[in-house]
């Protein structure tokens, strides 16, 4: 398919600008925007609520963080009037297991990117044996997603393998891109 046909959908739990990865995909599809047909982000905002955000709560351990919940009906619809050719989830989180359940549904092609070692991740939030415990959860999801994914992305090369290791098919390494300006 020539890339000016492809229309790409990003449904990301980060924050808009929180985090690294919230900026990262912003930079994305800043950068895609000229290059496909339709690239669209679904992703929360604090300041201008996205049109499929929902309620939140904070993130335990991190009360300046919150976990949004995502309005399925409207998440659905927008895929619906989009008819997104893939759709690309970082990895586990709300937003991300939504967005993999509606194309798993709709036989949508998904890209899971990897970029966050969460058994690391999880232990600065909370003692051994929760993060344990977390983290294997985590773990079960992402490997979960690889499976029934049609390929992984990832920012590093230490990270392929990993993907690999967790049932990623076909990871592969992508460029981190900078803000537009």
């Amino acid at each position: 398919m020539d890339t000016k046909e492809l229309r790409i959908l990003f449904v990301v739990d980060a924050i808009k600008g929180r985090n690294g990865v919230g900026a990262y995909f912003q930079d994305l599809v800043s950068h895609l925007k000229d290059q496909v047909a339709q690239v669209e982000l679904v992703q929360p905002c604090m300041e201008e609520p996205h049109p499929c955000q929902g309620a939140s709560i904070p993130i335990p351990g991190d009360p300046t963080q919150r976990l949004f919940f995502p309005k399925v009906r409207e998440l659905s619809a927008l895929v619906w009037e989009m008819k997104p050719d893939v759709i690309v989830i970082p990895g586990p989180g709300i937003f991300s297991m939504i967005g993999y359940w509606i194309a798993k549904k709709w036989g949508i092609p998904v890209c899971v990117t990897f970029q966050t070692d969460y058994n690391r991740l999880v232990e600065l939030y909370w003692g051994k044996r929760l993060a344990r415990l977390a983290g294997g959860f985590l773990n079960w999801v992402n490997r979960t997603l690889f499976q029934g994914s049609e390929t992984a992305a990832t920012i590093c090369e230490s990270m392929i393998a990993q993907a690999r290791a967790a049932g990623a098919r076909n990871p592969q390494l992508v460029g981190t891109p900078l803000a537009r300006e």
